[in-house]
């Protein structure tokens, strides 16, 4: 089990017992320059992956590990538009590991989404939507991704696009 802790600069806690005890782990690459602690992802089988916003660029990158201690960047995305605000938010499908991940433009106040079948290697372009949403809104399951809106809206994906 890996979480983040704090809202200050990234640090991450791992337990291998259940979260009865935690210890101290590694943190991805430029960990030191998120801009805020980001979001984590994983499905016990293989990776987590971590999404944060560097400062420094105003990149959106993305970090997996097997273990918890040692993290390879998988990769950073620039805005079509505008900068990227807020922690973006990334979840992985349980069914097929699907990657999701969402960014919210706050200069165009458009969410990019985009999605990943292998592991992170490749992602798909950004669909974009007008919605505002926040980290507690975004689900995956079977392959598809789930969210609402500010608004109540509900958005389905069919791995393409938006039904």
């Amino acid at each position: 089990m890996l979480v983040t802790t704090g809202s200050g600069p990234l640090a991450m806690s791992m337990s291998a017992n259940g979260g009865t005890s935690w210890a101290s782990c590694g943190v991805p690459t430029n960990a030191s320059d998120f801009a805020a602690v980001g979001t984590l992802a994983g499905r016990a089988l293989d990776f987590v992956y971590h999404a944060g916003l560097r400062t420094s660029d105003g990149k959106v990158q993305i970090s997996r590990t097997a273990d918890g201690t040692s993290w390879t960047t998988v990769a950073a995305f620039t805005p079509v538009a505008g900068s990227y605000n807020n922690a973006p938010v990334i979840r992985q499908c349980p069914d097929t590991g699907a990657l999701f991940l969402h960014m919210y433009v706050t200069s165009t106040n458009i969410g990019e989404i985009r999605m990943s079948l292998d592991q992170g290697a490749t992602w798909t372009e950004p669909v974009r939507w007008g919605g505002t949403m926040s980290a507690g809104q975004l689900g995956a399951a079977g392959g598809r991704l789930f969210l609402t809106d500010v608004s109540g809206a509900v958005y389905v994906s069919d791995g393409i696009g938006w039904e």
